[in-house]
């Protein structure tokens, strides 16, 4: 403070030399008025020519900056040394204290460096650049863009790099995405019915309303259920941990959920049952003997795992052991049969959506001389279509996929746990962004 209101502070001479900027007689990416001018922090360095004439408070203040910055980051890399030091000495404490220390550790590291990036350098180059006669004036249109970002990356930072808060802050984000995609598809619905354009889309519009109601369904279904797809060994496990976190809510859900897959398909005139998924899940998924005493260890809490469980609960969790002893030995074909069943209905799905999109494509090069006005809207029904199609596939069907499928392999990635509900989530939300933003008469 005492540097830029005292040190900085504007006097004759420094308003004289800037008065062509002020006055606008200069280009500069900020516009200035005249009358404005004494409010500036401003600081100049040279009475003359650079290096000649010097002004002393000026220089003053742009040093004690430099060595204030100096400093501060000189004890922040000799502590980062010896804490690293003192880490790698005490490898054999508890684990999971360690853990904690090295997550801190990594967070307070990202923290100091960023700013240094984002906040300290930009600003460097605007005040200590100059001292030598350099400009570069463009720095000004980054720099407050960069040091806005600073706070927002502190608290992401802390987030991410410790492990219960990014749980946690999963949590929160599923619900904030819950309730967008509940107001964004009620704004759909009400589009698609009360729009002034909806007799030009036909009765194309009760598919697109079906779509709305069906995430409709499925969010509020997400949220009463939360379920979170889990692997261990050659494992895959489902559970429901929200107010409905029963074998039975799991199953429900997974019922909701592939119930986007006909709907999806019948864009491309395709259909089939949503009970197929059910079926899969409460029964060919179900837990036995076998599978609880495998996963025992999980549900004790005796194995690292980003979920936290518990014994009692065990028998409500959609489960399936692959392979009764090692990887391909001794299969366990009727959880197999249901992975097997998962993934054809998928790959049935992608095969007649993609077979369909190059038929509409086909279709809209060949009878490029219709109406230009209809050959607009079955583009832009076209465009909403295919990112509606692949948007589930990335946001949803592939992390599922890698829970259900790589521990058939007995591939574990066990940290997709936490990243797989918001995922799975945001795919009603999107569903209704899509169509909203693809279909110009939708956007106004």
């Amino acid at each position: 403070f005492f540097v830029m209101y005292y040190l900085f502070r504007p006097d004759k001479e420094t308003l004289t030399n800037l008065a062509p900027l002020f006055a606008g007689n200069t280009s500069s990416p900020v516009i200035h008025h005249i009358k404005s001018a004494a409010e500036h922090i401003q600081a100049l360095y040279w009475s003359d020519k650079v290096f000649s004439r010097p002004r002393w408070r000026n220089l003053l203040g742009a040093f004690d900056a430099m060595i204030t910055i100096a400093i501060t980051y000189t004890i922040i890399i000799v502590c980062a040394c010896l804490i690293s030091k003192y880490l790698r000495e005490h490898a054999a404490r508890s684990s999971k204290t360690l853990c904690l220390h090295r997550q801190l550790y990594r967070s307070i590291i990202c923290q100091a460096f960023y700013p240094l990036v984002s906040t300290y350098t930009p600003l460097g180059i605007c005040m200590f650049l100059p001292i030598f006669g350099i400009n570069f004036d463009w720095v000004a249109i980054f720099c407050p863009t960069l040091c806005v970002s600073h706070p927002l990356f502190d608290a992401l930072i802390l987030i991410f790099c410790v492990r219960n808060h990014f749980q946690d802050f999963s949590r929160a984000l599923q619900d904030v995405i819950t309730l967008l995609s509940l107001v964004v598809n009620s704004i759909l619905l009400r589009i698609v019915f009360t729009s002034s354009h909806r007799r030009e889309i036909g009765f194309y519009r009760y598919l697109i309303a079906s779509f709305a109601v069906s995430d409709l369904i499925y969010t509020c279904v997400h949220f009463l259920v939360y379920p979170i797809p889990e692997m261990y060994g050659n494992a895959f496990l489902l559970s429901g941990h929200g107010i409905f976190n029963t074998r039975l809510g799991a199953s429900i859900y997974c019922g909701v959920y592939s119930q986007a897959t006909p709907i999806l398909v019948s864009h491309f005139v395709y259909r089939t049952l949503n009970i197929r998924r059910f079926f899969v899940m409460y029964y060919l998924f179900r837990p036995d003997k076998e599978t609880l005493t495998n996963l025992a260890p999980l549900f004790a809490g005796n194995t690292s795992s980003p979920v936290i469980h518990h014994i009692k609960s065990a028998a409500e969790h959609i489960q399936a052991l692959y392979w009764s002893d090692k990887v391909f030995s001794r299969p366990r074909w009727r959880n197999l049969l249901g992975a097997f069943d998962a993934m054809i209905t998928i790959a049935i799905t992608y095969t007649i959506i993609i077979v369909c999109a190059c038929l509409i494509s086909k279709y809209l090069r060949e009878h490029a001389a219709r109406s230009s006005k209809t050959l607009c809207l079955h583009r832009q029904l076209y465009r909403s279509i295919i990112c509606q199609a692949f948007y589930p596939l990335v946001s949803t069907y592939t992390p599922l996929g890698i829970c259900m499928f790589l521990p058939i392999f007995g591939i574990n990635f066990d940290w997709v746990a936490i990243f797989c509900p918001t995922l799975c989530v945001s795919h009603p939300l999107f569903d209704a962004l899509i169509l909203i933003f693809c279909m110009k008469e939708y956007r106004y």
